[in-house]
């Protein structure tokens, strides 16, 4: 008596082999479509087309207009010129897309290789009992305005923006936004600022850490509250919108929070903050290649007239 050998395949290897055929059964038939498109371009040009034209050689003309001034051959010759120019045009916009291809692979990776990330690491207030003035002329820091805020009546006060290197480094720096919250349930005090301008600053960069100067421009009523706030062992809560810039003039545009707590108390009035528990965290909202005559500093351009 013979015993038949029976091979069990599980269900879930069988089910595996079905879906990596998938793949290769779509490739087979994009390939199968391919080659009957081929096949029939092949009998069009070099069957259908000559027998046409010999087919109408062979009729008469309904009307005088319609009579045929040239032999078959010369409009034989006259369409494998024109079927030559369209593929010569069908050749170049080939060439065309791959060079666009290729050129933005390149673009890509020299992206990739020249963006930067940067995540907050501490802040500190100064010029809390001051006023800056002057700022088209003296100023070259970034600047935020309070939304809301009169030209004349104004009060203001400077932040350091220390910063944590991902990767590359960062050579400029435009603030787009500030939205800052100091203090407790108690004792707060709330701040959203807009950019001054689209000009930019320098960083100040060194092995590990970036940093750059900060003003803020806000209501003399919000400044009070931000005052009293930082008077107690206050949390601040900080969230800015940047964009980056590279020396090879690869702008990241990044939105940076951070949970800070007071590090120590001053009676000069600057505090300074530093993460408490928790992590900082980085938004990450786009980058690209920037020209390097649109990144314009304040001043500058007054100092060289």
């Amino acid at each position: 008596m013979k015993w038949k050998r029976t091979i069990w395949i599980p269900l879930e290897c069988w089910s595996i082999k079905r879906r990596n055929k998938k793949p290769f059964m779509k490739k087979d038939k994009k390939l199968l479509k391919v080659l009957g498109w081929l096949i029939l371009g092949v009998i069009f040009l070099f069957a259908l087309i000559p027998i046409v034209i010999n087919f109408l050689f062979e009729r008469q003309a309904p009307v005088d207009i319609l009579a045929a001034r040239w032999s078959a051959a010369d409009a034989l010759s006259y369409t494998a010129g024109a079927l030559a120019f369209l593929g010569t045009m069908f050749l170049g916009w080939i060439s065309w897309s791959q060079n666009n291809q290729l050129q933005r692979i390149e673009t890509n990776s020299f992206i990739a290789q020249n963006s930067c990330m940067v995540l907050l690491k501490s802040l500190s207030f100064k010029g809390l009992d001051q006023k800056v003035v002057n700022l088209d002329t003296e100023h070259i820091e970034p600047i935020v305005v309070e939304d809301g805020l009169e030209d004349f009546n104004y009060s203001s006060f400077s932040l350091t923006m220390l910063l944590k290197r991902l990767d590359s480094y960062a050579a400029f720096v435009r603030v787009e936004s500030l939205t800052m919250f100091v203090g407790e349930q108690a004792i707060s005090a709330f701040v959203f600022a807009k950019a001054y301008d689209d000009c930019y600053s320098r960083i100040a960069i060194s092995e590990e850490t970036e940093s750059f100067e900060l003003t803020v421009l806000l209501k003399p009523d919000t400044k009070r509250k931000v005052v009293n706030a930082l008077q107690q062992n206050c949390e601040l809560i900080a969230e800015i919108m940047v964009e980056l810039v590279t020396a090879n003039y690869v702008w990241t545009k990044i939105k940076c929070r951070g949970s800070f707590l007071k590090s120590n108390s001053s009676e000069k009035l600057q505090n300074n903050f530093s993460l408490n528990d928790q992590s900082p965290m980085c938004f990450w909202f786009g980058n690209g290649v920037i020209d390097s005559k649109a990144v314009k500093f304040r001043n500058e351009s007054k100092s060289k007239v």
